[in-house]
């Protein structure tokens, strides 16, 4: 903890420097590398054990070597998916897709008003507002898609569309359950549908898992 001042008020007299380092597997198999040269070098008595002991750490430091290749991989394509995300999120906040959200408000538009064929005729007999509609569905349930298939980081795009994905389902639903039921087609938004629901529930959908309360109070 430091002051205003920025002095250190943890630190104790006489303690001119504090490190801190992580020491690893492969720093320990250098210094045990190290100390086996130094033996074999030094003590000629043990050298066939020596030999003996550096052909497992050479095992060893194989397998290390793949399981430091695994992880830098794993890494990678957790990276890729939180990047992948970004470029989702992105296009949620790009100036067309803002202007089809607005139309969309503007629109006198409420679940808990309109029947479902109330809402279709509203929307269907307004070519501008059954556009945005459209694009909006269509956005969500590539969305939800893309997250199931582990195209995308969940957790990222949660954070971003947490509010937007439950509400326009839930806003639009009349009028999914009457195209649904006019072409008796049951999987229409069905994805976009999943993610709404599991996220209304707390959960994610790519784990079923309970959404961490700290990311539930951000």
């Amino acid at each position: 903890m430091k002051n205003s001042n920025g002095n250190d008020l943890n630190r104790m007299p006489g303690i001119l420097l504090r490190v801190k380092f992580n020491f690893t597997l492969f720093a320990f198999m250098l210094l045990a590398g190290a100390v086996l040269v130094l033996c074999f070098i030094f003590i000629e008595q043990f050298r066939k054990e020596l030999t003996f002991i550096s052909a497992i750490i050479g095992g060893l430091a194989a397998i290390y070597a793949g399981y430091y290749i695994a992880q830098n991989m794993s890494i990678t394509a957790e990276r890729e998916k939180v990047h992948k995300a970004f470029e989702i999120i992105h296009r949620l906040d790009i100036p067309d897709f803002v202007r089809t959200r607005w139309f969309i408000e503007k629109k006198d538009i409420d679940p808990e008003k309109d029947s479902e064929v109330d809402m279709y005729e509203k929307i269907n007999n307004d070519f501008q507002l059954q556009s945005s509609v459209t694009s909006l569905l269509s956005m969500f349930e590539n969305l939800s898609i893309a997250i199931q298939r582990g195209y995308a980081d969940e957790v990222t795009v949660y954070l971003s569309a947490c509010v937007q994905v439950p509400y326009y389902f839930e806003k639009l639903s009349p009028y999914i359950k009457y195209i649904r039921s006019k072409y008796n087609d049951n999987a229409v938004c069905i994805e976009f549908e999943k993610l709404a629901n599991s996220w209304k529930a707390r959960r994610f959908l790519s784990s079923n898992k309970n959404i961490p309360e700290e990311i539930l109070q951000i």
